[in-house]
């Protein structure tokens, strides 16, 4: 039996498939009313593109997986310190229901913007517009979780292909430098892809003693610890949370123009400024560090090592050794998020003194993800395929 003709890859490559049709349809059917108009901003078109939305057109899913991310991230951080088996319980519908103020707020910004892009007024149809965003956010969240029961790739395969089309209708507009300054941006992006892939692929190790084996050979071994846990997830939320705060924002700022000094806030969050350049650098760093925290559970880890007899070479067992882990994990995890935050960020810094690399600034941060988001995948479809490694090795024994 080959790869091809395995039938649980082929099953749930044919429902992937079918999802992704689903989900390319969706982005194609336009909203009845404000059709015509569009986010005139390519910060923000950027930023929904990482989420899996779609700002050139309104249409059903231009909201992407961005609410569902925000509630995610929120759960996820609440659970730190619960006890796991009974806040699964309730996480789905936590989950859903924070999706649903998420998706409504970020809905009734997106269509504010665009009523007062517009000069018209916020009517009943506009309100029909936010029902029926926050219902296409709705279809795509069922979308993924059918995914990620039945198919491949889970979330990251949705917002992967919205990318990917995203790119795709904007090609036309990309052009690179001619001279020097194209061969200066396709070197960065290479050497983006290859430092995305090595700090995934890199590891720390940790040593351990074993207590348990007398012979001395067999003693000490290490346990390998992921440099970057988080893989694009920093990134993909970095822009997702500056998505966020100027829909917030561009709302505050057509309702209450004497509030505060919006301009001062837009700047902010936004990557044509030195401000909005300087937040979204220290947000990567910050979210590579608590996705590191999320992925890796330190005191279980510890704690499955002194059940099994072992323990970290030159500390004790018990709060020595997690102190240990957190401080390894930490500095390993600030390391990788300086590292993202400089590819990603040093190219909208370049922007700012040479306008002509601006329409390619964003190139960087959506090279990692999508090397990150691919190789998640891959990874998903060597666990699916074990069986298939392994299980003539399985039969052997059992006719043996």
């Amino acid at each position: 039996m080959t790869l091809v003709t395995y039938q649980p890859l082929r099953r749930k490559l044919a429902c992937s498939v079918l999802i992704i049709l689903v989900f390319l349809l969706g982005r194609k059917i336009p909203l009845p009313y404000l059709q015509d108009l569009s986010i005139n901003n390519p910060l923000l078109t950027l930023s929904s593109m990482m989420t899996g939305g779609n700002l050139t057109r309104l249409s059903l899913f231009s909201l992407g997986l961005s609410p569902w991310m925000y509630a995610k991230l929120l759960l996820r951080l609440l659970s730190l310190g619960q006890e796991q088996d009974n806040w699964l319980l309730k996480q789905d519908s936590y989950s859903k229901g924070l999706s649903l103020i998420f998706s409504l707020l970020q809905a009734y910004f997106l269509v504010s913007s665009l009523v007062n892009q517009a000069s018209l007024v916020f009517d009943g149809l506009a309100w029909l517009t936010v029902f029926l965003l926050t219902t296409g956010s709705f279809v795509l969240l069922w979308l993924t979780e059918v995914n990620s029961r039945y198919g491949i790739g889970q979330a990251s395969l949705i917002i992967l292909v919205g990318m990917l089309s995203g790119q795709l209708q904007t090609l036309g507009d990309l052009s690179l430098p001619s001279g020097m300054s194209g061969i200066i941006v396709l070197v960065w992006l290479m050497l983006a892809i290859y430092l995305g892939v090595s700090l995934e692929k890199t590891t720390y190790p940790l040593a351990v003693k074993r207590l348990a084996i007398s012979h001395p050979q067999f003693q000490d071994y290490s346990l390998p610890l992921g440099v970057n846990l988080g893989r694009s997830m920093a990134v993909l939320y970095a822009h997702s949370f500056l998505l966020l705060g100027q829909y917030a924002l561009d709302f505050g700022a057509a309702r209450f123009p004497r509030l505060l000094n919006w301009l001062w806030w837009k700047e902010a969050v936004s990557l044509d400024y030195p401000l909005g350049i300087s937040f979204y650098a220290i947000l990567v760093v910050i979210l590579t560090l608590v996705f590191a925290f999320l992925n890796f559970d330190s005191l279980s880890f510890v704690c499955n090592l002194q059940k099994s007899g072992d323990y970290l070479l030159y500390q004790n067992p018990g709060r020595a050794s997690l102190a240990y882990v957190n401080h390894v994990l930490k500095r390993i995890s600030l390391f990788t998020g300086l590292l993202l935050s400089l590819l990603v960020s040093l190219p909208w810094w370049l922007a700012l003194y040479e306008p002509s690399f601006f329409p390619l600034a964003g190139l960087t941060s959506q090279a990692l993800a999508i090397t990150g988001m691919i190789r998640s995948i891959q990874e998903e479809v060597k666990t699916i395929c074990l069986p298939l490694a392994y299980g003539p090795i399985f039969q052997e024994k059992t006719e043996g």
